[in-house]
């Protein structure tokens, strides 16, 4: 038995190793969401801009984080264990209000509401960016974003028989 468990010590390991590079799937989903909800409205430049970036979405009363990076061509999901450019925290009712324009990015950030930490001319980039859209777009993300995470969260809960998950 214990000559079992040492041939397959290094199996595990490996194994662990390549499933800490698998994107969660929380952030899998949510990428797919900016895919469908901003990809297309984003100018080109911007993109460039963003390309290689590597950013995590922190919803501090929900437990949960999401990290994706900007690829050549659509936003892409990324391991818990990536190295991250920018992180931005928040409940998710002020990233609600923050990205419908309810409430202003600066007045969150100073009255503490808003984390960032990390590349700040990034966090510049992306606020700028998002204050350009329109606002009927952010909306309809935000809407769909909350409609879904509501939906993922509930179904967590469920399943953990209300033991609460984090790192989505």
């Amino acid at each position: 038995m214990k000559n079992e468990d040492a041939l397959l010590r290094p199996f595990r390991r490996s194994l662990g190793r390549l499933v800490s590079r698998l994107p969660h799937p929380g952030s899998a989903v949510f990428a797919a969401m900016l895919n469908i909800s901003l990809r297309r409205d984003l100018p080109l430049d911007v993109y460039v801009l963003l390309t290689g970036r590597r950013v995590e979405i922190v919803l501090s009363d929900w437990g949960m984080r999401f990290r994706f990076s900007v690829g050549p061509e659509r936003f892409v999901p990324l391991p818990r264990s990536a190295i991250i450019d920018l992180s931005i925290t928040a409940t998710a009712r002020d990233f609600g209000l923050l990205a419908s324009g309810d409430e202003d990015a600066d007045t969150l950030y100073f009255d503490r509401r808003v984390v960032v930490e990390g590349d700040t001319e990034l966090a510049l980039l992306i606020k700028n960016t998002l204050d350009a859209l329109p606002a009927p777009k952010m909306r309809k993300f935000i809407h769909v974003l909350h409609r879904g995470m509501d939906q993922l969260r509930s179904f967590r809960v469920r399943r953990n028989n209300g033991v609460s998950v984090k790192n989505l």
